[in-house]
């Protein structure tokens, strides 16, 4: 950030009851790492009936691709509260082809759609799901939208200020399937799977597609088995080759 908003964000942060965890600075700019305590989720005394604090509301929208059919409450300040983003357009014609199975982790997931939608895919396949981000919304919204469609519950949610982080926990947990919405660059996105999953584990990256350009190029250990292209964006399924 620019140094002159240095201590504001600093404040900001330490008032949210997180740790920062690494600090880099220069004369221009100030850099800070931090971690997401489990207190900064929205206490249950704040939220509605279903989860999320009605100040987060922005509306309910009923949502229709090909032959599904949903309604989500969604959120201020996160894509999708209207309209479907192009990146699940461009993702549905690849999940009705390849199922999505078992343990089941999504990284931001959003207002929900994707958890959703391969809920609605795959009835009864799911049998766990887990969501994780860096953005406590996007965990809470899609919560509420998975109780809303009468979806299982998530069997966590994981506030991470980066994916790195699933590899840290005391005891690894192992991912069948793993979606994984891109909102930066990082070309290392298989590689970071590779402690989480196991042989056959099936990985689906979306995204704008030049962020998905070192993806494509750098998936060791993991063999491509499609593709698609839409509108600047792109999504891609891995499976695990060993």
């Amino acid at each position: 950030m620019v140094s002159t908003l240095k201590d504001t964000i600093q404040n900001a942060i330490r008032k949210s009851k997180a740790d920062i965890i690494y600090r880099e600075e220069t004369r221009e700019y100030t850099v800070f790492h931090y971690r997401i305590s489990e207190s900064t989720i929205i206490p249950e005394s704040e939220k509605t009936d279903r989860g999320v604090k009605k100040c987060y509301i922005r509306s309910s929208s009923e949502f229709k691709i090909n032959k599904l059919e949903y309604t989500l409450k969604t959120a201020f300040n996160i894509q999708g509260f209207d309209t479907l983003p192009y990146h699940i357009e461009n993702s549905v014609p690849l999940l009705e082809k390849q199922p999505v199975t078992g343990k089941t982790l999504f990284w931001n997931p959003g207002q929900g759609h994707l958890p959703v939608i391969c809920h609605l895919l795959n009835p009864g396949k799911i049998t766990e799901t887990v969501l994780a981000s860096r953005d406590i919304l996007q965990l809470e919204i899609s919560r509420e939208n998975m109780k809303g469609n009468s979806l299982p519950d998530p069997t966590s949610i994981k506030p991470l200020c980066c994916p790195e982080e699933l590899t840290e926990e005391t005891s690894a947990v192992i991912y069948d399937s793993i979606m994984v919405f891109l909102n930066e660059a990082d070309d290392s996105i298989p590689e970071t799977f590779i402690p989480v999953t196991k042989s056959g584990s099936i990985l689906i990256v979306s995204g704008k597609s030049s962020h998905l350009s070192g993806v494509s190029k750098n998936h060791r250990g993991w063999i491509q088995l499609n593709s698609r292209k839409y509108r600047g964006f792109r999504v891609i399924a891995f499976k695990r080759s060993r």
